[in-house]
């Protein structure tokens, strides 16, 4: 019994140990593209789509904050009191030709602000999708502390890649200059914390970290995976 419950902790420090790692890569990634957008950095807290019915919940505050009733919504989308229940308050997700008609009548009549949160509520059902699927896979609490590692990582990312890039304020950097920023920021786009460039960013990560754990990984992500894991002593099955 012990030497079980002892393989079970093992796992799941294995477990725990490469999702830092594909924080931290996925962070350096994520941080590039909001950067090469001009995307704006999530606040440090769980997303909404990584909790159960979070985006449900999140619907909800949309629907409450635009002054729209249930049964509003409902007439609006063209269906009952019941199916906008469901995606509130159990989780159900909207059939895709209804995300035009709830962002239409969440946006009252300003047809750009509609086509936002269109999007904005696609990208969220479709997150929530992938959060489901590694909650049945491992756990909702892992998948949540995976997803908040994340949400921290990138939001503490995206200010440095403003001060590492060129600085095109006042338009002091060259035409060569922002380039060079762009193409920087597209090869840690696409490699992650493998690109031999994402090194400075790791750095001043690791600098920055007080937790033991999230240190080492932060100091692993250019190496082998599976040596650093190996050398930490942990398993992953």
């Amino acid at each position: 019994m012990y030497g079980t419950a002892s393989r079970i902790e093992d796992a799941a420090a294995g477990l725990a140990a490469y999702l830092r790692l594909v924080a931290v890569d996925l962070s350096i990634r994520m941080a590039a593209a909001l950067w090469l957008t001009s995307g704006c950095a999530p606040g440090p807290l769980t997303p909404s789509w990584a909790k159960e019915n979070g985006f449900g919940v999140h619907l909800n505050e949309l629907r409450q904050k635009a002054g729209v009733t249930r049964d509003h919504l409902a007439s609006a989308v063209g269906v009952s009191r019941q199916a906008v229940d469901g995606w509130l308050d159990a989780g159900a997700r909207p059939k895709d030709e209804h995300l035009a008609l709830i962002a239409k009548a969440l946006s009252g009549t300003n047809g750009d602000d509609a086509e936002r949160l269109e999007a904005e509520l696609r990208r969220g059902y479709f997150l929530q999708e992938l959060a489901a699927k590694l909650a049945s896979a491992v756990s909702r609490g892992t998948t949540e502390f995976f997803t908040t590692s994340l949400a921290v990582l990138v939001n503490w990312l995206v200010p440095l890649f403003s001060r590492l890039a060129v600085r095109r304020a006042n338009g002091i950097a060259s035409e060569d200059d922002q380039n060079r920023s762009v193409q920087w920021a597209r090869r840690l786009a696409v490699l992650g914390s493998s690109a031999p460039i994402a090194g400075p960013l790791l750095r001043a990560m690791a600098d920055s970290q007080g937790d033991k754990d999230w240190k080492l990984a932060i100091q692993g992500a250019q190496t082998p995976w599976l040596g650093y894991l190996q050398m930490q002593h942990v398993q992953l099955v």
